[in-house]
């Protein structure tokens, strides 16, 4: 799906990446998303690593592009307890776990398109809704 056209302003890096015209400094791919994920299981630091590159898979669902070379995409795993999360190994634990915090990351950032609120040159997904249902 191609998002509504917009009307950036000649100077805004979106504009000049549209218009083919190369920005001074940055682009579109010099953004950073960082996300934590925090359980309440019991898990090592082999674990909470995998459960955090597993929760990269729910940035990857909802962010074009990811995991540039010029952006700094993290997701940080942490526990915060001694609960199982029910399964019958410690490897399905992390299985469970990590599939979760996909699913739960990706729900996030979808969250927080909805709720953001556009500056002026970088409007916001509400804007562009507004600007759609004006049309």
């Amino acid at each position: 799906m191609t998002p509504p056209p917009t009307r950036l302003p000649p100077e805004s890096r979106l504009w000049q990446s549209e218009h083919n015209q190369r920005p001074s400094s940055g682009g579109l791919t010099d953004s950073t998303t960082i996300g934590c994920v925090a359980t309440d299981a019991g898990l090592n630091k082999t674990q909470l690593a995998k459960v955090a590159d597993m929760a990269h898979q729910g940035l990857a669902r909802v962010i074009r592009p990811i995991h540039t070379m010029r952006d700094g995409d993290a997701v940080f795993a942490l526990s915060v307890g001694g609960a199982k999360a029910g399964g019958e190994s410690p490897g399905e634990d992390t299985d469970i776990i990590g599939a979760a915090a996909a699913d739960v990351l990706m729900h996030a950032v979808v969250n927080a398109i909805l709720a953001a609120e556009g500056i002026p040159g970088f409007p916001s997904y509400r804007d562009w809704k507004e600007e759609w249902a004006e049309r």
